[in-house]
């Protein structure tokens, strides 16, 4: 790798769109890679999906809102490991799961 990487997501709407990235194109990112002068990896876009997580959790004030936010990175490192273990329609059950996660815990951070 060259040390470029996939942007950080900064907004709710583009971490949701960093778990749809990965949910349909993990673990290979065959797509994507088409049309980047760089290899996308799983380890990067998963390293990229929690700091953004982590970005807009920062924002939250709210202590519920921040403990769904902590189950949502724990659901995170399980879905990366299922793909690791090539376990990929339990990664992607695991990574819709963590984007739930990620919607409810905005719910709660805005209530």
């Amino acid at each position: 790798m060259t040390g470029l990487s996939a942007p950080i997501p900064k907004t709710s709407r583009e971490v949701n769109d960093q778990f749809a990235t990965i949910a349909l194109s993990a673990p290979a990112f065959e797509f994507l890679n088409k049309h980047v002068t760089y290899t996308i990896t799983l380890d990067m876009m998963m390293d990229t999906l929690r700091q953004g997580v982590q970005n807009v959790a920062k924002r939250s004030k709210r202590p519920d809102a921040q403990a769904r936010y902590q189950e949502c990175l724990d659901a995170i490192d399980v879905a990366h490991e299922l793909y690791r273990e090539n376990r990929i329609p339990d990664a992607k059950h695991a990574t819709w799961a963590a984007n739930q996660l990620f919607k409810d815990a905005g719910k709660a951070s805005r209530s």
